[in-house]
């Protein structure tokens, strides 16, 4: 039987995703504990055919007791997939990552899983290594469009391919959807664990060494709520990885403050220029540095009218500009 990734319980859910959704039932199906759960009749009889699969006499001892097909490619029920916690770092509490999950189990319930998931034997039982959007699409598919999904195709991992390998893979065949800054966060940071330098992890996705470090910093200090507004896409994780460098267990407070400053001005996406504004501000709490670069940066997005007459220059900035440059006057 299947197992979950997560335990996102129903109250976790009202707090993180469904403030961002339009369809709250949606968000519980594809990323609540029981997104991978037999619900409809098909799937349970799918449950049942699984359960006696499992139990049936072993003849190899590998995953051609479990599945039919030919020796590249499985035709395996998607019960008998399981899944690792905390294996895969994909957050599924993510609007994005639910919306993505939805419409691919409305791509399969049309036209069949396409892309192979990938799968390990251990345990005597099958494990998942990528694929889990399109499994977790599968189960909603079944449980929710009334679909009969006998079988998906899988394929097993290279047997020399060590965690490394297979963490490095899991963001490298996600090409369909690519890993979001978070993800990318926390799949750097078990990288590191295992052992590998900022330029080693650097070197085998293509990124700079900075962007690792920028990353593995944020994994490090993010605190849930400033996750919470990444998620949001109230600030980037640019942003935040920069706060938390500068101002430590303050960061999450300074941040807040951006926001709310951002949002006093009708904006929804808080920058690092909302943060120097609201730092300027009497009684905050930010330790942001302002510097030349801000005033530099303020002269060149100005508007500049010159009056050849009587010899004046004007300069026409924002409230936000004025608000950043307004300490450094005095």
């Amino acid at each position: 039987m299947t197992t979950t990734t997560t335990a996102t319980t129903a109250t976790e859910m009202d707090n993180v995703v469904l403030p961002f959704l339009s369809n709250p039932d949606v968000a519980l199906a594809i990323a609540s504990a029981d997104a991978l759960t037999p619900i409809s009749e098909y799937a349970k009889t799918l449950a049942e055919a699984a359960i006696l699969k499992q139990s049936a006499e072993k003849k190899s001892g590998g995953i051609k007791d479990l599945a039919d097909g030919r020796q590249d490619m499985f035709k395996v029920n998607p019960l008998l997939i399981n899944i690792e916690p905390g294996w895969n770092c994909r957050d599924f509490t993510s609007p994005d990552n639910i919306a993505h999950v939805e419409a691919l189990a409305h791509s399969i319930a049309s036209d069949g899983v396409k892309e192979p998931m990938t799968v390990i034997w251990q345990d005597n039982k099958l494990v998942m290594r990528n694929g889990e959007s399109r499994l977790r699409a599968v189960f909603y598919a079944i449980n929710h469009l009334g679909v009969e999904i006998p079988w998906v195709p899988v394929r097993t991992e290279d047997r020399m391919a060590s965690d490394v390998d297979q963490l490095v893979n899991q963001r490298l065949r996600n090409s369909g959807k690519p890993y979001m800054p978070l993800e990318d966060a926390a799949l750097f940071s078990r990288l590191a664990r295992l052992g590998l330098s900022p330029a080693d992890i650097a070197k085998r996705f293509s990124l700079s060494p900075v962007r690792i470090s920028q990353l593995l910093d944020l994994n490090a200090g993010a605190t849930k709520p400033i996750r919470e507004m990444i998620t949001a896409g109230k600030i980037s994780a640019y942003f935040a990885s920069t706060t938390i460098k500068a101002e430590g267990a303050n960061a999450q407070a300074a941040l807040e403050e951006a926001i709310d400053y951002a949002k006093e001005r009708g904006q929804d996406h808080a920058t690092p220029k909302h943060a120097k504004a609201a730092a300027a501000k009497v009684g905050s709490t930010a330790k942001v540095r302002f510097d030349a670069k801000d005033v530099k940066g303020i002269l060149k997005s100005a508007r500049i009218d010159e009056n050849e007459i009587d010899e004046t220059v004007t300069l026409t900035i924002t409230k936000t500009d004025w608000d950043v440059l307004r300490p450094m006057i005095g």
